[in-house]
């Protein structure tokens, strides 16, 4: 009998091997909890929410090339910090130009930038149950508040590196002082924007180029963008432009630049030194964290602060159409599941 149980139970292997060979399936999922501190007047505030993720990675010798992969699903809500009385920062599960809740856990854990997929997950579910890591910067989901949170029309996006743009100070900050404000920009957007103007401002001073080189270069580099396909008449200029430099000059010029491009961050002070001049700031995130979980996913903390979110009728058309494309993208990604949402 015992024999016969072994033999039974090696079948079910080795068909269960065999399966999973043509058609892959293999799944990891883990509960994850992200929690958002912020300083204010008041003291330090802090929101979190549980979201559960699940990855399932299809390799199979019988699944279809274009569906084959890792094809993640995340189930939970976004987090809600009480910034102020009855003012709240929302920090979604996605969001156009950040990570989904599904990535957060590569971004806290450093997965996937040298290991493989599996070895990854093992580091993943290796990690200690709720002990708190940094989330980086990088790895940070789109963050929002509602002016009036009775209407979604007030939705508007959150500086995570300039808090009092959304929640307003008692100090009275400078404009100069906070130049991506004047130029409606994140102060990263700033940032990236302002690196590449000062690179490119000061590369031919950098390589030791000046005079009729050093403008010829700065015009041939005005054309030049980055992920950026030149016209006809640009490539003719272009050609034009390099004819009047001596070989190796146009190398020269962009290896100064892009020693500048490396040096120049360090140069940039932080909205919290720049607000520090006037006395601020008033509100600044403090931290991001992200933990491996055993707790249940949260349920109901952002419907209590939104009770129209469960409104079918802004799901359905002509309304959810006319809604801005910022109110939508909130809308969708304040918790899941996402049913009735039109495409």
């Amino acid at each position: 009998m015992k024999r016969t149980l072994l033999i039974v139970f090696g079948l079910y292997l080795a068909g269960f091997a065999a399966y999973r060979a043509l058609f892959g399936g293999q799944t990891v999922s883990w509960h994850q909890r992200l929690t958002v501190t912020v300083e204010t007047p008041a003291g330090a505030v802090s929101g979190s929410a549980v979201t559960a993720v699940e990855n399932v990675d299809t390799v199979g010798a019988l699944v279809l090339i274009e569906a084959r992969g890792v094809h993640a699903t995340f189930t939970g809500e976004a987090v809600v910090v009480e910034v102020a009385p009855g003012r709240y920062l929302f920090a979604l599960l996605d969001g156009e130009s950040s990570e989904d809740a599904a990535h957060w856990a590569y971004a806290a854990y450093g997965l996937g930038q040298q290991d493989s997929y599996e070895a990854s997950m093992r580091k993943l579910k290796s990690q200690p149950y709720d002990v708190p890591v940094p989330l980086p910067p990088e790895g940070w989901p789109l963050m929002v508040t509602f002016d009036d949170v009775s209407d979604p029309k007030t939705v508007r996006q959150v500086d995570p590196d300039d808090l009092d743009a959304a929640f307003g100070c008692d100090i009275a900050v400078d404009p100069v002082l906070a130049p991506w404000r004047t130029a409606g920009q994140t102060y990263r957007e700033w940032v990236k924007d302002e690196i590449w103007r000062l690179a490119k401002r000061n590369a031919s001073a950098r390589a030791g180029l000046t005079g009729e080189v050093a403008a010829t270069l700065d015009e041939l580099f005005q054309i030049l963008k980055p992920n950026y396909g030149p016209t006809p008449d640009e490539l003719a200029r272009i050609e034009a432009l390099r004819k009047r430099l001596k070989p190796g000059q146009e190398d020269q010029w962009r290896k100064a630049r892009d020693a500048l491009l490396v040096e120049l961050p360090a140069t940039l002070p932080s909205p919290q030194k720049l607000a520090a001049k006037t006395g601020g700031p008033c509100h600044a995130l403090n931290a991001v964290t992200l933990e491996v979980t055993k707790a249940a996913v949260t349920k109901g903390k952002v419907v209590a602060v939104l009770g129209w979110l469960d409104d079918p009728q802004l799901r359905t058309n002509p309304i959810w159409a006319g809604l801005p494309i910022l109110v939508q993208q909130a809308l969708t990604n304040l918790k899941t599941p996402k049913e009735g949402l039109i495409p």
